[in-house]
């Protein structure tokens, strides 16, 4: 195919300096990083490249002040077009059951040729995925379920709590969990 992607030799003279931070695929997970940021750590949303293939979340006013870059991050010729070999981390906030074309275990090793040095933040939907992910070079693996549990388990406890007629809703808060 010789589409704009295709020809990495075209690419690698692109001018692209990348950036400090890459952030593979604006999704549901990166959208809670970025609204997460916008109140704790805004600057450092300066130093974050988005990739996305979704043209409609380029548009959206809510990403306006984002970095934002057009391309298929599945594809290593777009990594490089964008600069991949300076970042210091990349992140992958889409777990497997969400990717397009790869897996975050072939996303991985595919990074690790083109920046050696790169911290991987990869997502997985279990503990047991965490450790091959792991294992496979990333640096930090987020499973989503796993570590919103403890969340879930508080919020149960704390509702059951409320419906015991008699305690009062701020009686006492539910007891830590542990994750």
């Amino acid at each position: 195919a010789d589409n704009h992607y295709s020809r990495a030799k075209d690419l690698e003279s692109n001018g692209h300096e990348g950036a400090e931070v890459m952030v593979l695929g604006l999704h549901v997970n990166s959208e809670a990083i970025v609204r997460y940021l916008e109140k704790k750590w805004p600057e450092l949303l300066g130093k974050i490249l988005f990739i996305d293939f979704n043209v409609d979340k380029h548009k959206q006013r809510r990403f306006s002040k984002l970095r934002l870059a057009y391309g298929d991050f599945s594809n290593p010729d777009t990594l490089r077009y964008y600069g991949i070999e300076h970042a210091k981390v990349v992140v992958t906030t889409l777990n497997n059951a969400f990717q397009h074309g790869i897996r975050n275990e072939d996303l991985i090793s595919e990074i690790k040729k083109l920046n050696p040095s790169a911290k991987i933040i990869t997502t997985c939907l279990s503990s047991e995925q965490s450790e091959s992910l792991l294992e496979r070079g990333a640096y930090a693996c987020i499973s989503t379920p796993d570590e919103s549990a403890p969340a879930y388990t508080r919020a149960i406890l704390d509702a059951i709590e409320a419906s015991t007629p008699e305690s009062k809703p701020d009686d006492k808060p539910a007891p830590a969990i542990e994750s």
